[in-house]
Order: C-alpha cells, then structure tokens, then sequence
C-alpha cells in the first residue's frame, strides 16, 4: 500500500524551475509560459506588481512543466515497512 503525504513548496522557492519560463516583462499573458497569479486580486495589473491572497503561477501553454530539484538528504525517510497506525 502506497503511503500518502504532502509537502508543501512556495511556488517562489528556488527548488521550482518553470519551463517555459515567462519573464513578464512587457505583459502578462499565460499564453507564453508561466505568470503569477494571485487568488484575491487575479494577475497582476503591472509586471513586477505582487498583488494580493496566495501566489500561484499558472500557464496554459502547450508543453509548460516545471521540475523540483532537492540538494542533499531527504527532510525525513519513510521505514520501507511502516508500521500500521
């Protein structure tokens, strides 16, 4: 039986790399690749604005991934046997 868990990343955090990566710098558009979003006040009105609620990024680009990448050892390991609670 598979053990589920979840983690938690900010979509700020170094460890995220977008692909395609869109800088915004002339407009936002989701089109192109990856753009923030904000869940109270949608995307922002300006390039470089942080508007308001937690950030997101979003892309509706055909191809868009992003790849999490850990540097060292796990925060935790998982017995390959857990014990059932």
């Amino acid at each position: 039986m598979a053990v589920a868990f979840q983690l938690g990343i900010d979509n700020t955090s170094p460890t995220i790399t977008y692909f395609p990566f869109f800088p915004n710098t002339v407009a936002l558009n989701a089109t192109a690749g990856w753009t923030p979003y904000y869940t109270n006040s949608g995307f922002p009105s300006t390039s470089g604005l942080v508007g308001n609620g937690t950030s997101l990024q979003i892309s509706s680009k055909n191809g868009s991934f992003l790849s999490i990448t850990w540097f060292g050892a796990p925060p935790f390991s998982l017995p390959e046997n857990p014990p059932h609670l």
